[in-house]
């Protein structure tokens, strides 16, 4: 699996399936869900990610990827995903600067801006 982040499209992280599983695609989905779920469960519907439970011996940031065919449930390592979210988001747009981010001209029809 492999995490990506495009400064062009702030508001979302990109999961994608590598090898034998690449049929499953690349899925897309906010990157404020990815951070949250580093301390909290969130997400609803077909994206949801929880913390590390220490109490139950599991020290994975867990995502729950669910469409009409199927439920994956991915344990990804929590410190790794907290630095790349701070290296490699983070630094390109801060959390809270993404609506700042957009070229809105290029994503409304008809904004002259």
């Amino acid at each position: 699996m492999r995490l990506g982040y495009r400064s062009d499209d702030p508001m979302a992280v990109a999961l994608e399936f590598l090898g034998p599983v690449a049929e499953a695609g690349v899925w897309q989905f906010a990157r404020d869900l990815l951070w949250e779920g580093l301390e909290r469960p969130a997400g609803q519907g077909d994206i949801r990610v929880w913390p590390p439970c220490t109490c139950h011996g599991r020290s994975a940031l867990r995502v729950m990827l669910r469409n009409r065919d199927a439920v994956v449930l991915i344990d990804l390592p929590s410190r790794q995903v907290r630095r790349w979210l701070r290296r490699d988001t983070f630094a390109l747009v801060p959390l809270g600067a993404e609506a700042d981010a957009i070229d809105w001209d290029s994503e409304l029809p008809g904004h002259t801006g």
